[in-house]
């Protein structure tokens, strides 16, 4: 298990909200859901995953081994829940399968466009887009190809793109074998948001999975925002903070 560093902010009492970043990504992505939780009185704790930011390196960088960090992480004491995981991606599903595991790690759960199934070919394009990234990305490439996002946005990706190694890209996503989560979001014993992003705009949460885990599960809510790329979060913030917001009252 890797020990996973830790950022704070808002409001020291209140309610806290773990925030879980995705593949090629690090805590500083989450500085515009941060302060507006914090304006609605929430406490949160970002993380850097193994690999990512400043956290260890290691041999190992499957979804199960990412889940198996985040279970070390808690609010407070082992066994203090998070009033809610805020989790994108491969934080995401990684959170799912945390979850799952220990049902008492937190009271509530927020997926943003997790991966719930995917093939090995899939994650070959996962790799090259992101590996392409990491060689070749500047301020001027990723705010010409997200047009939406604040340049707050386009500096912390670019940070969190140097800050990690090509190996770890490759290695999270070498095998389909722990991607396949559907099993494992149709037993979550939580309330759930599933947010999708528009699958004419690169989701990663296909449509017919989000429609398997909500049928499934009576605790998940499922929303897709039209014409929001997978990072929801930088593409719409209005849009998540519209589904999210009554979810975390």
């Amino acid at each position: 298990m890797a020990e996973l560093p830790r950022y704070d902010s808002g409001p020291a009492e209140g309610p806290r909200a773990l925030l879980v970043h995705g593949l090629g990504s690090d805590a500083r992505g989450w500085w515009r859901v941060g302060e507006h939780l914090a304006q609605l009185g929430w406490h949160t704790t970002a993380v850097d995953l193994r690999g990512h930011g400043a956290a260890p390196r290691t041999d190992g960088y499957t979804v199960p081994e990412y889940a198996s960090d985040l279970l070390g992480v808690w609010p407070g004491a082992p066994g203090q829940p998070w009033d809610a995981v805020i989790a994108h991606s491969l934080g995401a599903s990684a959170s799912i399968a945390a979850a799952v595991a220990e049902p008492t790690w937190t009271r509530r759960l927020v997926l943003i466009d997790p991966v719930l199934r995917i093939d090995g070919r899939g994650l070959a394009d996962i790799r090259d887009w992101i590996t392409a990234e990491k060689r070749s990305a500047t301020a001027a490439s990723l705010a010409a190809g997200n047009p939406r996002w604040d340049p707050r946005d386009v500096e912390a990706k670019l940070a969190a793109l140097a800050a990690m190694e090509e190996e770890t890209i490759a290695a999270s996503v070498a095998s389909p074998v722990h991607w396949q989560l559907i099993d494992e979001a149709r037993g979550l014993t939580m309330p759930t948001l599933l947010v999708a992003a528009d699958p004419d705009s690169g989701a990663s949460t296909r449509p017919a999975d989000l429609d398997e885990v909500r049928e499934g599960n009576r605790l998940v809510t499922t929303a897709t925002v039209e014409g929001a790329g997978h990072n929801i979060h930088r593409d719409d913030p209005a849009a998540l903070f519209a589904y999210l917001d009554p979810f975390l009252r």
